[in-house]
């Protein structure tokens, strides 16, 4: 049956508010006196049940599909408002939310008995929204107590004077948007891209997490510090993903923190996101976050951030030495002497780089010979192999000069001069007048030169025997002949220790 006295509905009108005001329209002391008699609990209006939405439609003439619009549904922890899903934590309790504005013009323009015309908005409901796009003004509230919970009419009828007096406080611009995407996420309308594919609760969550994270680190304008981390975190979030992942990435190299503390980084942003990995909603936030992760710590495919990590995108200098082999001060000098990271007094555990670039330059490093290799299979002391490096016959990597440094040699290179400082090989019947190019010494001529004239085509060498340097054979008349004029070789900087620890002190090169 429907009511003496009804109410125009709105259709951003939430059906409790419309009960409040057919409660105070036909003469109800309040809403808990009218459902009193109906034997309808306010919360069953609230939550938009069966029964309650088809009395309501009965006692209102408005029909049951548009009074459930704004029903509050609950599912814990969630609840759904119009076509957007909320946390618990956006609810706003016994508080009765309005903006003074549009109460106002409620009175002045609305339609019906004067306490009757103040109705609540489906917005107001939504603890994140702070502002009224209407009359760019933050909200107001009256902190009612649990028997004016639902009762918007009779409460904004006993506190009108109060209202109507209020001053609007301009919102800011953060909070005017927030509000602008809530209203567009109830209504079902796309107005971002990058928030839209999550679901509200989820996105709005992460925007307050985002924004305390930001503000902790600083990376937003000073002027950004004292507003509400929701409005922080959503000023960067509506830019899409690229803005998050820059905004991450620039925390990182601003703090630089340890190699192994990204979970203590990413603190309270960790902890939320670990509490719900394995709820379907949370998924694209957690591949997001697994992903910045990744790119901003050294991770690796068995170590655990919120997710099981996939190929390491960052090295740390104990990651690489582990991967290559080496020690973690050997790592530093390598890179350091290419250039991927700078030269700094920070500890070790600071230190992060791009792994791809880094098991390059590394796998190049690996894949050289120390002097002891090259001493091995030559034949030769170690200290002729530093001389033949030191007056440039053999190649060596760039190294940072500093003591104890083992010095190493590209291994393709060392390949190719063995290549070319060879002979056809000979019996030892047809060495007659042929010496040891190891023996050159005694000869007054330097082993160097000599083996630059074999590898320059311009001096002739046999092989009788295996492998080693001292198995290679000149004729002596050439030797005499063809060396006289000598063969000049640049003099190259070893190291101030050799790979013994002794002195290496750089001695003048004896010319041929």
């Amino acid at each position: 049956m429907t009511l003496p006295v009804t109410v125009p509905f709105h259709d951003d009108e939430t059906p409790l508010s419309l009960a409040s005001r057919l409660a105070i329209a036909n003469g109800y002391r309040s809403l808990a006196d009218f459902l009193h008699y109906t034997y309808i609990r306010h919360t069953a209006i609230r939550r938009g049940e069966e029964n309650a939405m088809a009395n309501l439609s009965e006692w209102s003439g408005v029909p049951v599909n548009k009074l459930a619009r704004y029903a509050a549904s609950r599912k814990i922890p969630t609840w759904r408002l119009g076509n957007a899903v909320f946390s618990s934590s956006s609810r706003c309790g016994y508080r009765q939310r309005f903006c003074a504005e549009c109460l106002r013009a409620d009175f002045e323009n609305g339609e019906g008995r004067p306490e009757s015309r103040a109705y609540a908005r489906a917005s107001w409901q939504v603890g994140a929204f702070s502002a009224c796009i209407i009359h760019n003004c933050t909200l107001s509230e009256l902190k009612g107590t649990r028997d004016d919970d639902g009762d918007f009419s009779r409460l904004v009828w006993a506190n009108k004077a109060e209202i109507l007096n209020t001053t609007p406080t301009s919102a800011s611009p953060q909070a005017l948007r927030v509000s602008e995407y809530i209203t567009a996420r109830l209504v079902g309308a796309t107005s971002n891209d990058f928030l839209d594919s999550l679901q509200a609760y989820v996105a709005l969550d992460m925007c307050t997490y985002l924004g305390h994270f930001a503000k902790k680190h600083q990376i937003v304008e000073q002027s950004m510090m004292s507003a509400p981390d929701m409005e922080v975190g959503f000023d960067i979030a509506r830019n899409g993903l690229r803005a998050v992942t820059k905004a991450c990435s620039e925390a990182v190299s601003k703090a630089q923190p340890r190699h192994n503390g990204h979970r203590h980084f990413f603190r309270r942003i960790w902890v939320w996101l670990y509490s719900h990995k394995d709820k379907a909603d949370f998924k694209p936030v957690v591949d997001i976050f697994q992903g910045i992760a990744e790119y901003n710590f050294p991770l690796g495919p068995h170590d655990v951030f919120l997710l099981n990590s996939g190929p390491q995108k960052v090295h740390s200098l104990k990651s690489a030495a582990a991967k290559w082999g080496m020690s973690s001060e050997h790592v530093r000098t390598v890179l350091e002497d290419a250039g991927l990271i700078e030269k700094s007094k920070l500890t070790p555990a600071y230190f992060m780089f791009d792994a791809v670039k880094a098991d390059e330059i590394l796998g190049n490093q690996a894949a050289a010979m120390t002097v002891q290799e090259v001493s091995r299979e030559w034949g030769l002391p170690i200290d002729r192999v530093r001389n033949l490096i030191r007056n440039g016959f053999l190649p060596s990597l760039p190294r940072s000069g500093r003591r104890g440094i083992t010095i190493m040699l590209p291994r393709d290179k060392f390949k190719d001069i063995k290549k070319r400082v060879d002979g056809p090989k000979v019996s030892s019947d047809e060495l007659q007048g042929w010496t040891r190019v190891t023996d050159v010494k005694s000869y007054g001529r330097s082993l160097d030169g000599v083996l630059e004239l074999i590898r320059t085509k311009k001096l002739a060498a046999v092989r009788c025997g295996g492998d080693e340097l001292r198995h290679l054979w000149v004729k002596r008349t050439d030797l005499f002949e063809k060396t006289s004029a000598g063969c000049a070789t640049k003099k190259v900087r070893l190291p101030y220790r050799d790979d013994y620890g002794l002195n290496a002190r750089i001695k003048k090169r004896r010319k041929i």
